[in-house]
């Protein structure tokens, strides 16, 4: 008996292993970004509005396929739908490698993301047909923890990965990991599944839940440069009205709906994925405009700028660790009111960093964050998600994850207009103080480094001698004033989110009837 249970122990470790090392993956991928930004757009000589959209492209694909992804693992079986959603991942990781071209890169980021949710979700479901209610704790907190550690080791990663390579390999990494992620799932999800006798696609819906948010964040993206009201602009602001219109008149009617309204019609749910949706919006805007700034203000080297995210996934790893033990204890509405308090005193401690602030003062914001993040998260999703029925959980997860993916891609699209504006703005008004730049060809020139966020050395290159000392403190100013802006802006969004958590969730624990919904974070 005692050989059997050492076996048993043994194979349990092994399974959890293959439920690790794919949210893992995926994890590091989404925050490696904050690092890769940078070189990315030096290599490729590109603006910042297309910077934004490695993040808001996979943050769309994420979000628009989490539901079907749940309904194919449903449909093929979860194991299938995890290892094709690796296969796809690897290969377009190796795509993004290769490519040298920004627009192929972002499309495919977008399918990145769209296969990092097969990954997740058919996890998730293998673990809901493999183990009873009372036995899926532990492997889903594998797949839980094996995204948070992920997230906690990307920037670190990243930089080290950019600073002896390059970027792409940043993005060639996936591809071994997701082989040896293959090999584990293939071997070891043996357990049988329950196929489900009939499978509904809102394929209708679907369409239109992509076409309006691509166009949504295309408008907000690129609405300044081509101007808010040109012919452009307006097109692609009025695919977006349509389309939205669109999608809620046919969810109306459409029997298996995408949207599915009478789940919305629960208040906690419904504001749970909300406010939850605006921890996601800060934290990836945050993460977009510190990504750029510590290496082209502060001269950082992408491993230095990878490094200096230490506090964040310190902080974020064992915050998500402690506090998801207890969350069942928790109050709703209290849970969300401390993650936006944190994440208000994150954002309102960085509105006043400016060029010469010493590094110490950036970790208490950045600790400050990843501990808001982690509450508004994983934890507030866990706590409002016990007021919905048993038959609701699966569903209800897949909307909170399409939800909160949504506030990333609109935090990445407003964030960069506002920043790169910003700095636009201040630099074109301060640039008369220097008259060593006045000249059309230099101030060309410093825009254009501005526009592509340069890194220091770079800019040192292009402005030798003295040139280099009046362009680095332009610059320098001007994305101070840029960062303080968005950190306003991004503090104005957790105090929206504090004053929603207040008047819009219940104090009150779900009734002991309702089972606890497992968390997919």
């Amino acid at each position: 008996m005692a050989m059997a249970d050492a076996i048993k122990q043994k194979v349990s470790i092994w399974i959890l292993l293959t439920l690790v090392i794919p949210p893992l993956m995926v994890g590091v991928d989404l925050m490696i970004m904050g690092v890769a930004i940078e070189p990315l757009a030096v290599s490729l000589g590109v603006s910042i509005s297309l910077l934004q959209w490695l993040l808001a492209g996979y943050a769309i694909g994420n979000a628009s396929f989490y539901v079907i992804a749940g309904k194919l693992a449903d449909m093929f079986g979860a194991k299938k739908i995890v290892n094709i959603g690796l296969l796809a991942f690897a290969i377009f990781s190796a795509a993004i490698a290769l490519s040298d071209n920004i627009y192929w890169i972002i499309a495919f980021r977008i399918l990145q993301g769209a296969f990092g949710s097969f990954i997740i979700i058919g996890a998730l479901t293998w673990v809901a047909k493999s183990y009873e209610p009372e036995k899926r704790g532990v492997p889903t907190s594998a797949i839980v923890a094996g995204t948070g550690l992920g997230m906690s080791l990307g920037p670190v990663m990243g930089g080290l990965l950019i600073h002896f390579f390059s970027w792409r390999m940043a993005f060639w990494v996936n591809v071994p990991i997701a082989f040896i992620a293959m090999i584990f799932v293939s071997l070891l999800m043996k357990r049988r599944e329950r196929a489900m006798s009939e499978i509904h696609f809102d394929i209708i819906g679907l369409v239109l839940l992509v076409i309006s948010m691509m166009s949504l964040t295309v408008y907000l993206s690129q609405g300044d440069n081509w101007g808010w009201l040109s012919h452009r602009a307006l097109i692609v602001l009025a695919v977006f009205v349509v389309a939205l219109i669109a999608l809620l008149i046919a969810e109306a009617v459409i029997k298996h709906s995408l949207l599915d309204y009478p789940l919305f019609r629960v208040r906690q749910f419904f504001a749970g994925s909300f406010i939850a949706m605006l921890g996601y919006f800060i934290m990836i805007a945050w993460l977009f405009v510190f990504g750029i700034y510590l290496q082209s203000v502060y001269g950082f080297s992408a491993l230095e700028a990878g490094l200096a995210f230490l506090p964040f996934s310190v902080v974020f790893f064992i915050t998500a660790y402690v506090l998801t033990q207890i969350a069942d204890k928790l109050n709703p509405k209290i849970v969300a009111i401390t993650a936006f308090v944190l994440m208000a005193l994150s954002t309102l401690s960085l509105a006043f960093v400016h060029e010469c602030t010493p590094y110490w003062y950036i970790t208490i914001g950045f600790a400050l964050m990843a501990f808001g993040f982690v509450i508004s998260t994983s934890l507030l999703v866990k706590v409002t998600m016990r007021h919905m029925p048993p038959e609701k959980t699966g569903l209800a997860n897949g909307k909170m994850m399409m939800i909160r993916w949504f506030g990333s891609s609109l935090g990445a699209a407003v964030i960069s207009t506002i920043f790169e504006q910003t700095a636009a703005h201040f630099l074109d008004r301060d640039l008369s103080h220097y008259p060593s730049l006045m000249s059309p060809e230099l101030s060309g020139k410093v825009l254009y480094a501005l526009k592509g966020s340069l890194p220091a050395r770079q800019v040192k290159a292009m402005f030798p001698g003295h040139l280099y000392t009046d362009v680095s403190a332009l610059l320098g100013h001007s994305y101070s004033h840029a960062l303080r802006v968005s950190m306003w802006v991004l503090f104005g969004v957790a105090i929206l989110g504090l004053i929603l958590s207040i008047v819009w969730l219940e104090g009150r624990k779900a009734p002991d009837s309702v089972s606890q919904p497992q968390n997919r974070a």
